[in-house]
């Protein structure tokens, strides 16, 4: 019976040397497994900003024409003399050539001209009237948030400038054009996102413009609030982050300098 109990403190010493020996190598392994995860994930984060930055880059390519051709159209002399019968003619020719409508306001946001409608129909006010008046009031281009138009009430958003009144006299009058938000959503899947990815344009109150999964129930609806503030204080980045589905994701995000 000594002799058993000798073997058996003998083999208890052992493997608790060996379990001592094998603790620096299981420490040293859960570290390169955490650094491993994290270097992934720094790596998932750049990718995903890219992306995002790519999809920005395409959308403010788009809209950047179609200000040069508002800008263009807003220097008309038919406008600066009031001629409000040749500039809505000039106003059907560009929004042939751009496939969108556009829309002639004043700086309190009633409509004038509309492209979609006869010279001389009366118009209603536009739903977003305190952005026409802000544009009026800042002398700077903007682009509008969600918002379903007064006359077709579809999903849409607007580009807007000032351009000077008819006459040269009074603050600035307000040239739109309509973003139909459908073609957003086509443009965003036209830049080919990889398998299993999801591409979205949230404008500045967090309204979802356009998605490339489900967008027709989820356009005009709250984005996920988790990264719309951190997009506010921060330019570009990314977080892990929950979709509306409930799937855990990495989620980057880029402001456009463009549009906001």
């Amino acid at each position: 019976m000594p002799r058993v109990r000798h073997n058996f403190r003998i083999r208890t010493y052992l493997l608790l040397l060996v379990l001592v020996s094998a603790v620096p190598f299981i420490a040293f392994s859960a570290i390169l497994v955490t650094q491993t995860v994290a270097s992934q994930t720094r790596g998932f984060g750049r990718d995903v900003t890219a992306v995002t930055r790519a999809l920005s880059l395409a959308l403010d390519s788009r809209m950047e024409g179609e200000r040069t051709a508002l800008q263009v159209l807003g220097r008309s002399p038919a406008l600066s003399s009031g001629d409000l019968v040749a500039f809505h003619a000039e106003m059907q020719a560009a929004a042939a050539l751009l496939n969108r409508w556009l829309s002639l306001s004043r700086p309190d946001g009633h409509q004038v001209l509309n492209t979609i409608r006869p010279y001389g129909t009366p118009l209603p006010s536009r739903t977003q009237a305190a952005h026409v008046m802000q544009v009026s009031a800042t002398g700077r281009a903007a682009v509008s948030g969600f918002t379903r138009t007064a006359l077709s009430g579809r999903p849409t958003a607007t580009l807007d400038i000032p351009v000077a009144a008819p006459g040269g006299t009074g603050p600035p009058w307000v040239l739109a054009v309509t973003l139909e938000l459908d073609d957003v959503e086509k443009l965003l899947r036209s830049q080919r996102l990889p398998q299993g990815w999801v591409g979205a344009v949230v404008d500045g109150d967090g309204l979802l413009l356009a998605r490339t999964l489900d967008h027709d129930a989820r356009v005009g609806t709250p984005a996920s609030q988790d990264w719309i503030e951190l997009s506010r204080i921060d330019r570009e980045g990314w977080i892990a982050a929950t979709t509306l589905e409930g799937v855990v994701t990495y989620t980057g995000y880029t402001r456009s300098d463009v549009t906001g």
